[in-house]
């Protein structure tokens, strides 16, 4: 009996990977065989976060989502893959799921990490039992057989050891679709790059990517990865090209770590606030240093989200006992229940100045419902734990002048090359120190060119930033063909 065979593989952005940097990443992988069936097959499915001179109420909106009527109706999407939780890339899994529902389609699978599985289940339970409150949005996910009918048995886990086949009834192995996976270093923990095999060719999706750990352990465990016979000469190599205008080599997060513990050291009778992402493995790198170090302050988490990744994220798995979770002596701040000591070290969000993050809220009182309690003083100090997402500079800039009528003393990271941000001085005006207080999640040129350079792909189509920068990939491809489409244009990899 002769098998059906694939006719043509492609792919098509159908977010903005191909147009920003943090903005909805989600590409279509169509397989289309002789009998006329096309499977689509989403890698990621992100959002992108809204301005503040949008409507902030409803939250996560079509707006923020990929267009996914950019779906042929001829498509069938048979299942989307996760890379890893970070919202640029599983945000919008909720509002596809509504979309297919909505358009009379069956529901896929849904393939992603551990963590990135926790994170749609606390999105979902907080969905569930919190109060509604106009200002937060409501998130339904793939988790919900409440509201779209979505059986939990729709997401599949998978990890390093991984390997799921998809594709037509009636294809042999080497007709379907074969999803691997391979541990990555990114700035969120359980993050994986996707290898995709079908028709006998090879595709590899970096995800976000950076060559180094946080730690010289994590970086040497990465490298023996990219030297594995597995991802050798891949006929096309997507991949993270967010950190390529950067002329120089990454550095191991502890670098952050360290100077952060610096400050906390050097200011031992100060409040200390520090607003990184949400979901940073250096949050809990820093818990696990003060337990080591024994450190005698109190120190609380402070935020939904904040909580949350450290609830859902660690240990792989939701927290049921916080005493046996606890890595150190931290707490959860409950707004206005409990007095907070003077020298109290306060783990928030609000770095890219979102409009409904922790530190938003403590500046702006018509968004401050649940914490009128906590002000801030000359005698506090802010840290930005992690660097302007470009395109966010003018938020933030609102956010550093708020803090310096404040008079609080503010730090914040230096620039890859080591220099301060000009912009950042001309907010805060003295109130501001530089210091080399985060790690990028994302390889620079020098990393980028390393991993190219162990991996040997035939073709490169760099993602995850705009064409200005992707074309900065051809600069240290060598020989090897770049492939920089625009909108919706096919990417050939079969036909």
């Amino acid at each position: 009996m002769n098998t059906i065979q694939v006719k043509k593989v492609y792919i098509t952005s159908i977010g903005g990977g191909l147009s920003g940097i943090g903005n909805k990443n989600c590409y279509l992988l169509t397989v289309e065989y002789g009998d006329g069936t096309k499977l689509g097959y989403l890698l990621d499915c992100g959002q992108s976060i809204p301005q503040w001179d949008e409507d902030v109420s409803p939250g996560l909106d079509w707006n923020h989502v990929p267009n996914f009527s950019a779906i042929p109706s001829d498509v069938v999407v048979d299942a989307v893959v996760i890379s890893h939780a970070h919202r640029d890339h599983d945000g919008g899994t909720n509002k596809l799921a509504e979309f297919l529902v909505e358009s009379g389609k069956e529901l896929p699978y849904f393939l992603m990490p551990q963590y990135a599985a926790n994170m749609q289940k606390s999105r979902e339970y907080r969905a569930l039992v919190k109060k509604p409150n106009p200002l937060l949005d409501k998130r339904y996910t793939i988790a919900s057989h409440y509201r779209l009918g979505v059986d939990n048995d729709r997401i599949l886990v998978v990890d390093d050891e991984t390997e799921e086949v998809f594709g037509h009834p009636d294809a042999d192995r080497e007709n379907s679709v074969v999803f691997s996976f391979f541990k990555v270093n990114h700035s969120v923990a359980d993050s994986l790059g996707i290898v995709i095999e079908v028709a006998g060719k090879t595709i590899i999706y970096s995800g976000d990517v950076r060559l180094h750990g946080a730690n010289q352990q994590e970086t040497f465990s990465f490298m023996e990865t990219l030297s594995s016979e597995k991802l050798q000469s891949a006929d096309l190599f997507m991949i993270d090209a967010t950190g390529v205008d950067k002329l120089c080599r990454g550095k191991a997060e502890d670098v952050a770590i360290d100077s952060f513990l610096r400050i906390v050291d050097e200011n031992p009778n100060r409040r200390i606030f520090a607003t990184m992402f949400s979901s940073q493995p250096k949050l809990l790198e820093f818990l696990k240093t003060f337990e080591r170090k024994e450190l005698k302050r109190e120190i609380l988490v402070y935020g939904g989200s904040m909580q949350d990744n450290l609830k859902w994220g660690h240990g792989m798995r939701p927290l049921q006992d916080k005493d046996k979770f606890t890595p150190g002596n931290w707490k959860y701040y409950t707004y206005g229940k409990k007095q907070v000591s003077e020298n109290v070290v306060i783990f928030l969000t609000g770095s890219q100045a979102e409009p409904l993050a922790a530190l938003t809220r403590l500046l702006n009182p018509e968004y401050n419902q649940e914490m009128k309690d906590m002000h801030l003083t000359p005698n506090d100090i802010v840290v930005f734990a992690a660097r302007t997402i470009p395109g966010n500079e003018p938020q933030v800039a609102d956010i550093l002048k708020q803090l310096r009528s404040t008079g609080c003393t503010i730090y914040f990271p230096l620039e890859h090359d080591g220099n301060e941000p000009p912009w950042v001085r001309k907010a805060t005006g003295p109130n501001v120190l530089f210091k080399e207080l985060h790690v990028s999640g994302h390889a620079p040129r020098d990393d980028l060119k390393e991993i190219i350079k162990m991996l040997k792909p035939k073709s490169l189509m760099p993602i995850h930033a705009p064409l200005e920068q992707r074309a900065m990939i051809t600069e240290i491809a060598e020989e090897i063909p770049v492939i920089l489409p625009n909108g919706l244009e096919e990417v050939i990899v079969l036909s």
